[in-house]
C-alpha cells in the first residue's frame, strides 16, 4: 500500500551509494555466471547490492555483497508468471 512504499522509500534513501544487480533467476549456483555475479558483489565495496529478492543471479549478488561486509537489499517483486512474493 501507499504507506508500505513511503517507508520503502525512505529506508532507500538512507541507504547511500548503492548498485542494482537484476539478473535472471534460474541460474544454478554451478554456473560460472552466478560466481561471477557473486564476485560483482564481493567487488562492490561499500556500496550496496540492490537486487530484486530472487534466487540466481540476484542471489549471486546479494550473497557476494554480504560475504564482504557490505549490505544486501533484497526488494520483492510481484511478477504474474511467478507463483508468489519472491
Amino acid at each position: 500500500g501507499q504507506t508500505e512504499s513511503v517507508d520503502d522509500s525512505d529506508a532507500l534513501a538512507n541507504l547511500g551509494p548503492a548498485i542494482a544487480c537484476l539478473g535472471f533467476a534460474r541460474t544454478p549456483q554451478s554456473s560460472p555466471y552466478y560466481r561471477q555475479a557473486q564476485g560483482a558483489g564481493v567487488k562492490l565495496g561499500s556500496a550496496a547490492a540492490i537486487t530484486g529478492g530472487g534466487p540466481g543471479i540476484m542471489e549471486a549478488a546479494n550473497h557476494g555483497a554480504y560475504d564482504a561486509g557490505g549490505v544486501s537489499v533484497g526488494l520483492g517483486t510481484e511478477l504474474p508468471h511467478e507463483e508468489a512474493l519472491n
